[in-house]
């Protein structure tokens, strides 16, 4: 994964699934160094569709990875369903009941990156709490649009992640 993320250089974005070690709360994931943590993976695809949520759903509101906010929208979510939305929950190959599981643990075993600086995803895949890195899309980085043409360019030089410390 690696060696693929150096070949895409400065002037690809990438778009990843982030692939956790062991499933950790939101606020840990946020004090370990993390990019865009607002779209989580609460449930692995294991024989059953993955339990994805959308820090930018309606539902959500704005939870833009708030460590707190995000899990409690998700549980709040699951706590409104009854046995009624059975058969609704079934056409996505959902079960309440894992669903509600899924929401007492409160812990995330991924999560999604859209559009992010390859050089900040090497980074990332150091990280000792990721498994590994699945890659969703690779596309040109625009540094600017002209008249909504994509105007190519490279990656500023970034080398921190959200949430970590700078040296010193």
């Amino acid at each position: 994964m690696d060696e693929q993320l150096k070949q895409a250089g400065q002037t690809k974005v990438i778009t990843v699934v982030v692939e956790l070690r062991e499933p950790l709360t939101v606020a840990d994931v946020r004090r370990k160094g993390y990019l865009s943590l607002n779209k989580v993976i609460f449930a692995s695809a294991k024989g059953e569709p993955p339990v994805y949520w959308d820090g930018f759903t309606t539902f959500c509101g704005d939870c833009y990875g708030d460590s707190e906010r995000i899990t409690n929208d998700f549980r709040s979510w699951v706590s409104a369903l009854s046995p009624s939305d059975g058969d609704a929950l079934s056409h996505f190959g959902l079960r309440l009941e894992r669903l509600r599981e899924t929401a007492r643990a409160g812990k995330i075993a991924g999560y999604l990156v859209k559009e992010a600086n390859p050089g900040l995803l090497r980074r990332l895949l150091q990280k000792d709490y990721v498994r590994t890195l699945h890659i969703v899309r690779i596309d040109e980085y625009c540094a600017d649009y002209e008249l909504g043409e994509c105007v190519p360019g490279r990656w500023p030089k970034e080398n921190r992640l959200e949430g970590e410390r700078l040296p010193g």
